[in-house]
């Protein structure tokens, strides 16, 4: 994902370090399945001599074979054997979070920068990139927030051009209301990333409010009760704070549509 530079900035939404479920503590360690054992051997990726693979044996092997030949046969199977973990796990750190992120495209990416780190002739470093798949996952959320945090949304003509609107919206997933909402005061993709713009500066159980994540990811695991939850924000006056959010966005970019000639906007109030 592209970043603009003199906008975007590295800000925190509560991220710390979410508690590792035991199954994912495991990741790659899983020994493969009969049906993907037999998809590997399929696709010709040597597993050595190997009596009983892992998902990280078969995956450093695609690795290592395509430091030498490009195959879309052995790509497949490396998502196929990484992609459910990687999801459960990006899933995991959404719902903790409260954000409203699409799980296929932050997936894809995890997966294509753990695979283009781990296409080096050193082994150590091959399997060291594989290691730090789980702490990838993080990056990429961080990295997700960010961009939309760093927005700038265009002038109203440029709306429905703005490649980098396009770009960040591809990850982004809510609710039908909130884009309902946004597409009111903005064209095309901007509409979707100011949404997500505006729901990242709500707090975290005001953002579940929203995504409709109440009492599932740290809700549970703070221990917080659904009544408390219920009496802090309700899912209505959490529109009506949407709503105005929008509304603000909306009145700032018409004013950033003919600044005055002594000032530009170069940021939002």
């Amino acid at each position: 994902m592209a970043v603009r530079p003199a906008v975007a900035q590295s800000r925190t939404i509560g991220m710390g370090s979410p508690r590792v479920s035991s199954r994912l503590a495991q990741f790659g360690e899983r020994p493969l399945r009969p049906d993907e054992l037999e998809t590997v051997l399929a696709a010709g990726i040597d597993l050595g001599r190997s009596t009983q693979p892992t998902v990280a044996t078969a995956s450093l092997a695609i690795a290592r074979e395509l430091m030498s030949v490009e195959s879309s046969s052995r790509l497949f199977v490396y998502c196929r054997l990484n992609r459910d973990e990687v999801a459960a796990h990006l899933v995991d750190l959404r719902d903790r979070f409260a954000l409203p992120l699409r799980i296929d495209a932050a997936t894809a990416e995890v997966l294509s920068q753990t695979l283009d780190a781990m296409r080096t002739p050193h082994e150590a470093a091959r399997q060291a990139a594989f290691g730090c798949l789980r702490r990838r996952c993080s990056q990429v959320v961080r990295t997700f927030v960010d961009e939309c945090r760093g927005f700038v949304p265009a002038i109203s003509s440029e709306q429905h051009a703005d490649s980098l609107a396009s770009a960040i919206a591809d990850w982004i997933e809510l609710p039908k209301e909130l884009s309902l909402i946004a597409a009111a005061a903005f064209g095309g993709a901007t509409a979707e990333v100011v949404a997500a713009q505006i729901v990242l500066e709500f707090s975290q159980r005001d953002r579940r409010q929203l995504l409709g994540l109440a009492g599932r990811g740290a809700v549970a695991h703070s221990r917080v009760h659904a009544g408390s939850v219920a009496d802090l924000l309700s899912r209505h006056s959490s529109l009506d704070r949407f709503r105005v959010e929008v509304a603000h966005v909306a009145a700032w970019v018409r004013a950033c549509a003919v600044p005055p000639e002594s000032t530009t906007c170069r940021s939002r109030p």
